[in-house]
C-alpha cells in the first residue's frame, strides 16, 4: 500500500508516469456522489402518502403531510430546513450520477435484473454501471457482489416483483444508486437496497424493507407498512487499478482522507427572549493526508468567518492543525442548525462532517410593579339590609341623619317625663 502524503507526491507522480508507459489506468470505476443534506433522509418528497403502520429510521421530507404519521426516529420531519438545500443536494448527486459512463448497457427493451445473463451470472452483479433502455424489474433474487458503487440506469420505470429479495456480498446499501427515468414501483414483501432517486414518484408495496433511501423531491412517495432506514455512510474509498500491457493486475489503493468539525453555541441558551448568538467552530483532520479546498456551509448562519489555524499559510488542513471560524447570528426561536465541512484531499477524493447546535430561546417576561393600594375604612353601622359598597357615602350621610334625629326624640322624651 502506498501512503499518500506531501513526501511521496513525487513517488506517485513517477508511477502514474511508468503506468502511461506500460500500461493503461482503468478509470471506469463508478464513484458514489455525495448526497450531503439529502443523506440523512428516509423519504424526501413533495407529497408523502401513509395510512398505515410504517417505521422510518431517518428524516422525512415533504410539503404535504400523511394522513397517517410514520414511527421511528426523524431529527427532521416536514418541510423545516434543510429540507430545500437537501432537495439541492439529491439534484446534484442524481446529475453527478448520470456523468458516470455505463459499464454495461443491456439489449434495448424492458430487462429482468435477476434473470438477465448478457452481463454475466444471472441474478448476479459487481460494481459498475448497468443502463437500459428500458424498464428495469426486479424479478426475483438478487445479489450486488463485491465492494464498490453500484448504479442502476434504467430510461424508464424501476419495478420489482412481490418477494423479490436484494442480497449484498460485500456491497453495501451506501454505494447502490437506482435512478430510473419514470415511476418506481416496489411489489409487496420486497428486500430492497440503496438510494432510489426518482423524481417521478415513488410507491413502496406492503410490508416491503428497504435499507437505504427514498428521494423523489418534487414529487410523490406513497408507504404501506413498511420499514425504512437510511444508511450512516461515509465517504467511499475509489481504488484505480492499474494494468500494465505484459500482464498482471496490481491495485494501488488510495489512503481515506477524513474531517471532523465540532460547534459550540455562546450563549447556549436566551432564556429572556430573542438575542445574539456566535457560533464557534473547530475544524481538524484526523486522517494522514492534507486536505484542501475547505468549504463551510451553515443551515441558520451565513456569515461565516475563518479565524485562525493555517499555521503555515499554504490553505491545507494538515494533521497537526485545528482551524477556527465562527458566525454570528440573531435568534428569535429556539434553533437547532446544522454545520457541514468539505475538504478535498490530494488524490482527489473528498471527505464531509458536520455538527449541530440547538439554542432554546425564552419568552420574553414584562414585569408589572406591584402597586400599593390604599384602602378606605368606614365606620360599622347596623344591617340596613343593603349589600356593602365601598361609594357608602349617601347612606352614611342618611344614617349619621337617622342617628341624630332619633337622639334628639329620645332626649325630649326624657325631658318631658322628668316634668
Amino acid at each position: 500500500m502506498i501512503k499518500i502524503n506531501k513526501k511521496s507526491l513525487g513517488v506517485i507522480f513517477s508511477i502514474s508516469i511508468l503506468s502511461t508507459l506500460s500500461g493503461s489506468i482503468n478509470a471506469s470505476a463508478a464513484s458514489t456522489p455525495d448526497l450531503s443534506f439529502a443523506s440523512t433522509y428516509g423519504i424526501l418528497s413533495s407529497t408523502y402518502t401513509n395510512t398505515s403502520v410504517t417505521t422510518i429510521n431517518g428524516d422525512v421530507g415533504f410539503t404535504t403531510p400523511p394522513a397517517t404519521a410514520p414511527l421511528g426516529t426523524h431529527t427532521n420531519y416536514g418541510s423545516g430546513a434543510p429540507y430545500a438545500t437537501a432537495g439541492t443536494n439529491q439534484g446534484s448527486a442524481l446529475s453527478a450520477l448520470n456523468l458516470e459512463n455505463c459499464t454495461f448497457n443491456f439489449a434495448a427493451g424492458p430487462i429482468n435484473l435477476s434473470t438477465d445473463t448478457t452481463h454475466g451470472t444471472a441474478g448476479t452483479y459487481s460494481p459498475g454501471v448497468y443502463c437500459s433502455t428500458g424498464a428495469m424489474d426486479v424479478a426475483g433474487p438478487l445479489t450486488l457482489s463485491g465492494n464498490g458503487t453500484y448504479i442502476f440506469r434504467p430510461v424508464g420505470a424501476l419495478t420489482s416483483t412481490a418477494g423479490a429479495t436484494i442480497t449484498l456480498t460485500g456491497a453495501n446499501a451506501c454505494n447502490i444508486f437506482w435512478t430510473p427515468t419514470q415511476a418506481t414501483t416496489l411489489a409487496a414483501n420486497t428486500t430492497f437496497f440503496g438510494t432510489i432517486i426518482d423524481n417521478a414518484g415513488i410507491t413502496i408495496g406492503a410490508n416491503t424493507t428497504l435499507s437505504g433511501r427514498a428521494l423523489a423531491f418534487g414529487g410523490t412517495v406513497t408507504t404501506d407498512t413498511n420499514t425504512i432506514t437510511a444508511p450512516t455512510c461515509t465517504t467511499p474509498v475509489v481504488a484505480p487499478v492499474i494494468t500494465p500491457s505484459m500482464g498482471g493486475i496490481y491495485s494501488m489503493p488510495w489512503v481515506t482522507p477524513s474531517i471532523h468539525i465540532t460547534k459550540i453555541a455562546t450563549p447556549s441558551s436566551l432564556p429572556f427572549g430573542p438575542g445574539t448568538v456566535t457560533y464557534n467552530y473547530v475544524v481538524t483532520n484526523p486522517g494522514t493526508i492534507p486536505m484542501s479546498k475547505i468549504t463551510m456551509r451553515d443551515d441558520k448562519c451565513s456569515n461565516i468567518i475563518f479565524a485562525s489555524g493555517d499555521s503555515n499559510s499554504d490553505s491545507k488542513l494538515d494533521i497537526t492543525e485545528s482551524w477556527n471560524y465562527s458566525c454570528t447570528t440573531t435568534l428569535s426561536q429556539t434553533t437547532t442548525n446544522i454545520v457541514t465541512v468539505t475538504g478535498e484531499s490530494i488524490n482527489g477524493l473528498t471527505a464531509t462532517d458536520r455538527a449541530t447546535a440547538t439554542v432554546i430561546v425564552g419568552v420574553s417576561v414584562i414585569t408589572v410593579p406591584n402597586n400599593s393600594t390604599t384602602t378606605t375604612v368606614f365606620p360599622s353601622f347596623p344591617n340596613t339590609g343593603l349589600p356593602p359598597t365601598t361609594n357608602n357615602y349617601p347612606l352614611v350621610i342618611i344614617s349619621l341623619i337617622l342617628l341624630t334625629s332619633l337622639s334628639t326624640i329620645k332626649i325630649s322624651k326624657l325631658h318631658y317625663l322628668k316634668k
